[in-house]
């Protein structure tokens, strides 16, 4: 049976994705038919063709106006298509930018200062009918009822890996002298020149003292906070970029692999971690084992989320360690990926580049 057509296609900037994916998500959960590239590309498919068809058969578009969108060359040329085929568009005022002169006389939906209030105004404009109760207005956003299903279903995979971890003398031990050192200090910035020498380095990194940029480039390549967290609940907030993702998007193996590390933990050569690990398309909790990069394991699929060469995100990482602790990791002050915090989470926090390229703007680390 041949797949039913998209109403409405999603023309936005991958600086954007963040907000596009939770929007997406709260549309799509009340019954608006959209279609965003992250989510509704299939595995195998060509992404300009499937782009192209979307765009091709869907009679309405949603523009997602900002700063990065009316720089984007894609998105202009997504907008005069729609406007050569006379489809309707409908224009999104996600942040402050000069709207394009071709949308200038199109009435847009306002979502900079009330979120809830922008989505019951573009649901009322793409016809769906608002739920009285349970929806995605009562219960801004429907995304984060999917979040917490997500978590309950990961959780038991984290626990049934990590159940052979228990408490012994040995660690015991560990966790009290940890628990001593913590009790000196609070947080660490890895951009501070005064920091920057007890930071960890394995690989060659490099420190601009005026910009306070970090930089590091390889596989086996990793920059270490000084202390070891994970005995209280602690966040993190990192402005990165990458590069290289291009470079080896059609690669099999040798992928552009690049994460936040948490929970590292090293005895002579043995290396264990877990890894916020950016594939290029998803984003996802891994465990790494025995310094090896085939010892590995991932917790689920994660999420969609598209690597842009060169564009900067602000990342937040929020692990708690309750009993029904999450790892909840947001971009852009938009939550993004939730999963279950494992059991073993104690170690040092960082970076690892893995064939991509990392610039590191800002990298705070600090109990919470």
């Amino acid at each position: 049976m041949e797949p039913r057509a998209p109403a409405t296609f999603v023309s936005y900037a991958r600086a954007d994705s963040a907000f596009v994916l939770k929007l997406g998500a709260d549309l799509k959960s009340t019954g608006a038919n959209v279609w965003i590239d992250q989510i509704d590309i299939k595995p195998g498919q060509e992404w300009d063709s499937a782009i192209e068809e979307a765009v091709e058969k869907s009679p309405w578009m949603l523009v997602i106006l900002s700063p990065a969108c009316v720089a984007s060359k894609n998105v202009r040329d997504e907008i005069a298509f729609a406007l050569k085929k006379e489809k309707r568009i409908i224009p999104v005022l996600y942040q402050a930018c000069s709207v394009p002169f071709r949308l200038d006389r199109i009435q847009y939906v306002d979502f900079r200062t009330d979120y809830a209030q922008g989505l019951t105004r573009l649901l009322d404009a793409l016809g769906v009918e608002i739920p009285v109760s349970g929806s995605a207005i009562a219960n801004p956003p429907e995304a984060a009822r999917e979040t917490q299903t997500r978590v309950s279903e990961q959780r038991n995979t984290v626990e049934a890996h990590m159940q052979g971890d228990e408490q012994t003398p040995v660690n015991q031990e560990r966790e009290q002298a940890a628990k001593e050192e913590q009790a000196a200090r609070s947080s660490e910035s890895f951009g501070e020149p005064d920091q920057w020498p007890h930071l960890l380095k394995i690989g060659s990194w490099t420190f601009d003292p005026v910009s306070n940029e970090l930089r590091g480039t390889g596989v086996y390549e990793f920059l270490l906070s000084r202390y070891t967290y994970g005995l209280r609940d602690y966040r993190i907030k990192a402005r990165v970029s990458f590069a290289n993702y291009r470079t080896h998007q059609n690669a099999d193996l040798d992928t552009a692999n690049a994460g936040i590390v948490l929970g590292w933990q090293q005895q002579d050569t043995a290396r264990r971690y877990y890894n916020l690990l950016f594939t290029g398309r998803r984003m996802l909790l891994e465990a790494v084992g025995i310094d090896d990069y085939r010892d590995f394991k991932h917790f689920g699929e994660g999420v969609p989320f598209v690597v842009e060469d060169g564009c900067r995100y602000d990342i937040g990482i929020s692990v708690t360690r309750s009993t029904r602790g999450t790892v909840d990791v947001f971009v852009d002050n938009v939550l993004l990926y939730s999963i279950a915090t494992p059991k073993v989470i104690e170690g040092r926090v960082g970076l690892r580049p893995w064939r991509s390229e990392i610039t590191c703007e800002k990298f705070l680390v600090f109990e919470a």
